[in-house]
């Protein structure tokens, strides 16, 4: 009877390892450095920012400096805040969209690029839509590297 307890619990043990390891792997995969890939190491930033709320100025500019930083969940989160207090600022959009493209999440990154670009065609800025075209034509890349490798 001792004998059969012992063994239970070396195969208890030994399964709650195994989970462990795997849980901790997915974990680290997913906030790790394994779930970032940077493919726009640097944000847009305009100085000044084209707002003129003051709230969304600060939140842009402090989403732009945790990008900098790699702190990619922080930006988006900051350059939300940012389209909260002004839903206009495109580059917000921008921004949080190649943030979120470089978390490999892209279809969600691709649509704040789509609605940056809607807002910049809406205001006649030519530059940044270049800008913009420029990004997307590098998505474009990478998704034909992925289906060709």
């Amino acid at each position: 009877m001792a004998v059969e307890n012992f063994s239970f619990w070396i195969w208890l043990a030994a399964v709650l390892l195994i989970v462990g390891i795997g849980l901790g792997s997915m974990v680290r995969a997913y906030w790790g450095k394994e779930s970032v890939v940077v493919i726009f190491p640097d944000p847009i930033a305009t100085d000044p920012v084209p707002t003129l709320q003051p709230e969304a100025a600060s939140r842009f500019q402090q989403a732009c400096t945790a990008y900098r930083n790699g702190q990619y969940r922080q930006a988006i989160d900051q350059f939300t805040q940012a389209i909260q207090h002004d839903p206009d600022l495109a580059e917000a959009y921008h921004n949080r969209g190649r943030a979120i493209v470089n978390l490999r999440r892209i279809p969600e990154g691709i649509a704040d690029l789509v609605k940056a670009g809607e807002i910049y065609s809406q205001q006649n800025n030519g530059a940044e839509l270049t800008q913009l075209k420029q990004d997307l034509s590098v998505l474009k890349g990478q998704k034909d590297k992925a289906t060709q490798g």
